[in-house]
């Protein structure tokens, strides 16, 4: 294959959602871009993430934003009844 075709980044959005009492499945507006140039999920690295029209690099600028930036603490807390954004965060 030629070299200007050849791409060694291979990249899926992962899409959470959630079930709802009548069992459909809601987006929560949580999205991460996972680069999975390995076979194996340890070497992953989620090298971008999308949460309700804001952008982050990856998960520390998540973090620190959580940490910092009050709209993005409020909008992540309305889903920590979710149980998963605490585990990522």
């Amino acid at each position: 294959m030629p070299a200007h075709i050849v791409n060694e980044t291979r990249s899926m959005w992962i899409e959470l959602r959630h079930q709802t009492k009548d069992s459909s499945l809601r987006p929560v507006g949580l999205e991460f871009r996972v680069n999975v140039t390995s076979l194996c999920p340890c070497y992953w690295i989620v090298d971008y993430v999308w949460f309700r029209n804001f952008t982050f690099a990856n998960m520390q600028q998540l973090k620190r934003a959580y940490d910092n930036d009050p709209l993005v603490r409020e909008r992540l807390k309305q889903y920590a009844n979710l149980g998963f954004i605490r585990r990522l965060l």
